[in-house]
């Protein structure tokens, strides 16, 4: 099996599509298939853009499409040639026009028998098409986020009626021309198809990596709870803040440790110093997957905050890496979501409502007393929740997708 994969984020780049890709292609590749990759330079901040060791045997087999971006107008007259040639005057055409022909270029070469084509980008599936058109082969396209112009409230991008209407047309075409389209989680699928209609898909959730067990999970001196990721306002972490300030208002003698990985945003210092939590929260910055992966395993708890949103559709991919280090889980969510869901399912944390600081100040103390008890927090074993999303679980998934299309495995 040699499959090429389209992929808008992808390593060296560590963000977080761009490391459920490089999991992906990584486990491919330990199972044995052939993978090239064509990806696209990343345009916001990174946690890193090194190639570190872990995604070491990725480089050699990703083809990262670079071009010389010229003048304003040669920008203008290359975006309307590519936007002509691929049929879709969308953000990314210029980059789709050459991973279009780096991929027939590839092809001649190496004989692919499959097309995949992946997040975070719609824009991936746009070479894809053109690339199956071809190529006759068969393609699989993945969702693991609503389509630019069907963000749920309270996310936002500002499109024109006919930038959505663009969108839209483009969203039918490719997802019902695909052999097969993935969704992370059945409540993605269901919002997606409120907008369009869906021939083929098939659930399959992110990957994890493989457990290591040379990272060790050390008995914790003092309850510490952490969020890895970058917070947004949409995201928005002041509900939980302000819940800590409750928290320790009502057991004035417990000190708990809060930190936050990821990009540091100045309104969010103010956060902290709003509700006099400077002793309590530190902000760690950004760091390399697998440094922060180490870092994570020293916490008490790990925490993932949602927007609060009608649709909880998100199933985010921390929450494999969190189910791999067999760290509790505190998931502060919309009230119905699909990472309530999970953990209602497989266990491994509990939930509180995002809008509501009582709820979460009661997460919290639950949690602590849970630690008190037990410092190691066995009832919230994360076994099950971890053979959701374990390499093994999805790469047979990915086989049994890969026989009902017809190949041999």
């Amino acid at each position: 099996m040699r499959i090429l994969f389209f992929a808008s984020g992808f390593a060296p780049h560590q963000f977080s599509e761009n490391i459920v890709n490089s999991k992906l292609v990584l486990s491919f590749i330990n199972a044995g298939w052939k993978v090239d990759v064509i990806s696209r330079p990343h345009d916001i901040a990174a946690y890193s853009s090194d190639w570190a060791k872990e995604w070491s045997a990725l480089e050699p087999i990703t083809h990262e499409i670079t071009y010389n971006k010229g003048s304003k107008t040669k920008r203008l007259f290359d975006s309307i040639y590519c936007s002509i040639v691929m049929g879709a005057p969308l953000e990314g055409v210029r980059w789709a026009k050459r991973a279009f022909d780096k991929a027939i270029e590839l092809h001649q070469k190496n004989k692919y028998d499959l097309i995949m084509s992946r997040s975070p980008s719609d824009i991936s599936h746009l070479p894809a098409y053109h690339f199956a058109k071809v190529s006759k082969l068969k393609w699989i396209a993945n969702w693991n986020d609503p389509a630019a112009h069907i963000w749920p409230k309270p996310y936002t991008k500002k499109l024109s009626e006919t930038k959505k209407k663009q969108y839209s047309k483009f969203l039918s075409k490719i997802i019902n021309s695909t052999d097969m389209n993935t969704f992370p989680s059945s409540d993605l699928r269901d919002y997606y198809k409120k907008h369009c209609h869906i021939d083929q898909s098939i659930i399959i959730p992110h990957i994890a990596y493989e457990k290591d067990n040379k990272i060790k999970i050390f008995k914790k001196q003092k309850f510490s709870m952490c969020h890895a990721g970058n917070l947004s306002s949409e995201r928005n972490p002041e509900k939980l803040l302000q819940a800590i300030s409750m928290f320790l208002s009502e057991n004035p003698h417990v000190e708990i440790n809060v930190d936050f990985l990821g990009v540091k945003d100045t309104s969010l210092e103010l956060m902290v110093q709003k509700y006099s939590l400077q002793k309590t929260v530190r902000f760690l910055g950004s760091l390399p997957y697998n440094k922060a992966i180490n870092t994570m395993s020293e916490y008490s708890v790990l925490m993932i905050i949602e927007a609060d949103s009608e649709f909880g559709i998100y199933l985010p991919s921390k929450i494999t890496d969190y189910a791999q280090l067999s760290v509790p889980i505190f998931a502060i969510t919309p009230e119905y979501s699909c990472v309530h869901k999970t953990l209602d399912t497989f266990g491994g944390g509990i939930v509180a409502n995002c809008t509501s600081a009582d709820s979460i100040s009661s997460g919290i103390k639950k949690l602590y007393d849970c630690w008190i008890a037990d410092n190691n927090m066995n009832p919230y074993d994360s076994s099950k929740l971890y053979d959701c999303f374990s390499p093994s679980t999805i790469i047979n998934q990915y086989k049994g997708l890969f026989t009902n299309l017809g190949y041999k495995i």
